[in-house]
């Protein structure tokens, strides 16, 4: 679903339940860890982006998956390059995955 047009549907998971977003977002992350998302900046920026609105809106509902979403937070750290992220257009994408990473992994902690 992703691999057709990444941009299309993570607006989809911007605005999806709760529930629908935790099983959804699954397959973001597969897409975003798979050889095709190579040179797509969307994913990397957008995902970016939800997971903040999320994390400010509804960060309880995140805990269940906070593991998951850290480890793929780190996923876009380590492998920042081959996203094609151009600074001037995105900024600093990296820095907002460093940040997202640290809080997704302290409420897995405090869940554990």
């Amino acid at each position: 679903m992703f691999r057709e047009n990444s941009l299309y549907y993570q607006e989809d998971l911007m605005f999806m339940g709760v529930g629908a977003f935790r099983f959804y977002v699954q397959a973001a992350i597969r897409y975003a860890k798979s050889d095709a998302a190579s040179g797509d900046s969307a994913i990397a920026d957008c995902l970016a982006g939800i997971l903040e609105f999320r994390l400010e809106h509804e960060a309880e509902e995140l805990v269940p998956i906070a593991d998951q979403l850290a480890d793929t937070c780190g996923y876009f750290v380590e492998h920042y390059e081959r996203f094609d992220l151009e600074p001037e257009i995105f900024g600093d994408v990296r820095s907002r995955y460093q940040k997202l990473q640290r809080t997704f992994l302290e409420m897995h902690r405090g869940w554990a």
